[in-house]
């Protein structure tokens, strides 16, 4: 694994905006580094975000079993983090999160881009990889919302 998307998503019973999104970039020769990295950087958006809730992509094994392993790995890592400080991370499967949010589980990343471009108007441009980490939170709050759990304010 060689990017990691994240979003910041801020919600208010008036509406939910993206404070923040992007791809947190690594190395695809040295996995370790990389899970050192996206933690650093994941730790530098917790000291200024706060978030209340972690939301994380349960990892698609389909034939690719090695990197669903690799993707293991890193879950394991980012909800260690943040659970040591006490944050609420909930992981969600792919399929649940294009289900909650284009409203079928088959659809493609290209679908998911451009439904959060219509909701939110975010750049045509935008890396996949940071619309797929949107979603995720955006799925996460929507799975909140039909169990009456609206106390979260940041993703």
């Amino acid at each position: 694994m060689r990017n990691c998307g994240y979003a910041i998503l801020v919600h208010s019973p008036e509406k939910t905006e993206i404070k923040k999104m992007g791809v947190i970039k690594g190395n695809k020769k040295d996995f370790s580094r990389n899970i050192l990295h996206i933690i650093s950087f994941l730790h530098e958006i917790k000291k200024r975000h706060k978030p209340d809730i972690v939301s994380i992509e349960s990892p698609y094994i389909g034939l690719n079993y090695r990197g669903a392993l690799t993707s293991a790995r890193l879950i394991g890592a980012i909800t260690y983090s943040f659970i040591k400080e006490s944050i609420t991370v909930k992981e969600i499967p792919p399929m649940l999160v294009k289900k909650l949010v284009a409203g079928y589980g088959s659809c493609t990343k290209s679908d998911i881009a451009r439904i959060l471009n219509s909701e939110f108007r975010i750049k045509k441009t935008t890396p996949f990889d940071a619309t797929d980490a949107c979603a995720v939170a955006l799925a996460t709050l929507r799975l909140l919302a039909l169990h009456h759990n609206y106390e979260v304010k940041n993703f």
